[in-house]
């Protein structure tokens, strides 16, 4: 599901957690909704999608996790944290020009126990 990023609006398809406040960076964006319920599903290609014009892919990964290897070799860290809450998700960001594929991967390869938060994923276009 695809949704616009602005404050009140839903984070995740399965529960009301939404944006108090919506970072710069991500303001006039639009956000692809995951399941926060999926947070430890594996997959090498959990997500795939294409973008039409130019684009900052920002997926925002909980602080908590370990950074899998999709995420160190194809987005870089931006230095900033989202909070909301509670919770608390490092941004990492990819450039994406039209027609350029996305791979996103798992959010966690973790054993059942402790919860985590579901990343999320976001598209704000560029000049």
């Amino acid at each position: 599901m695809i949704g616009t990023v602005g404050k009140g609006n839903r984070l995740f398809t399965d529960n009301a957690l939404n944006f108090k406040e919506v970072p710069a960076m991500l303001a006039k964006g639009e956000q692809i909704m995951l399941p926060s319920a999926d947070w430890n599903y594996s997959a090498v290609d959990l997500l795939q999608f294409s973008v039409k014009k130019r684009v900052t892919v920002y997926v925002a990964h909980d602080v908590r996790l370990p950074k899998l290897d999709w995420l160190k070799e194809d987005f870089s860290d931006t230095g900033e944290t989202l909070k909301i809450g509670e919770h608390e998700w490092n941004l990492y960001q990819q450039e994406a020009k039209g027609g350029d594929s996305v791979l996103i991967g798992s959010n966690a390869e973790l054993p059942p126990g402790e919860t985590f938060n579901m990343m999320m994923v976001f598209g704000v276009p560029q000049k």
